[in-house]
């Protein structure tokens, strides 16, 4: 009878060193780079919710996950002692995730998804300090976060179909979370020797927040909305007259034109 092997042996067996001393160098200067610029990842939207008092059009549930696999993915990295360039960035997002749970929650007035992140937190803390379960647990537990984290904006991609908008999700956000999942995909070639479970979760991240990035630009290009009112629309809230609105304006005035043109004169024109 052949042996079964596990997902910690599997991932282990899938893992092959494919860079050299000064591709690894590089990569954690990256990987510090990209840790750097996720402290501020969440902050366009943290940002937008209090300018404008509000938190439409955003899913708490899509938060929670996020905050789940966030915390996952650094518990997995811990158990696996590799360098601190390659998660550190998951650190500094486990407390914006929590941020950004806790403003959705305040203004839906909903309670049970920030309870839920308590209990997220508590026993992910829970698992990491039992070292019989984590070696066993957590390589399974990261498979599924890798899935949990990407899908975590599934349920924002289909309430802005429902909404026919993108609320308040903000651009700058989920080109971010995009370009962060490719590079981060490099610096697991070179830092976490091709880890096939971070490889999969990055390249899933990629294509689902690059969905939703393309969505964003898509309603904002169907309503007339400038591109630099997109990109600021997280710091100040502008108010731009819609694609119709502005068809309206142009035929009132192109209408009064000719209706000044054909008056006798003295007539349809001020004194």
């Amino acid at each position: 009878m052949r042996p079964v092997v596990s997902l910690p042996r599997l991932s282990r067996s899938l893992a092959v060193s494919m860079a050299s001393p000064g591709e690894v160098a590089l990569a954690k200067t990256v990987g510090y780079v990209i840790s750097a610029g996720s402290t501020a990842l969440y902050m366009p939207m943290i940002s937008r919710c209090i300018t404008r008092w509000s938190a439409a059009g955003l899913s708490a549930e899509t938060w929670l996950l996020k905050l789940t696999a966030y915390w996952t993915a650094d518990l997995y990295c811990i158990s696996r002692h590799y360098p601190l360039a390659q998660y550190a960035e998951m650190l500094s997002l486990v407390v914006q995730a929590f941020a950004m749970l806790l403003i959705v929650c305040f203004f839906q007035r909903r309670a049970a998804p920030a309870v839920g992140a308590l209990v997220v937190l508590v026993a992910g803390g829970a698992l990491l300090a039992a070292p019989d379960w984590r070696e066993s647990v957590l390589p399974a537990l990261q498979a599924g976060a890798a899935v949990l984290g990407a899908s975590a904006v599934v349920p924002q991609i289909i309430l802005n179909v429902q909404r026919s908008g993108s609320g308040e999700f903000s651009v700058i956000t989920a080109a971010l979370l995009t370009c962060g999942n490719a590079l981060r995909g490099w610096t697991t070639l070179a830092l976490a020797d091709g880890d096939a479970v971070l490889l999969f979760g990055a390249a899933l991240g990629f294509a689902i927040n690059g969905t939703l990035l393309l969505q964003i630009i898509y309603f904002a290009q169907r309503d007339g909305r400038s591109l630099r009112a997109l990109l600021v629309a997280d710091f100040v809230q502008l108010v731009e007259p819609r694609a119709d609105e502005l068809a309206l304006l142009r035929g009132t005035s192109r209408e009064a034109s000719d209706a000044s043109e054909a008056a006798p004169d003295g007539e349809g024109r001020p004194e």
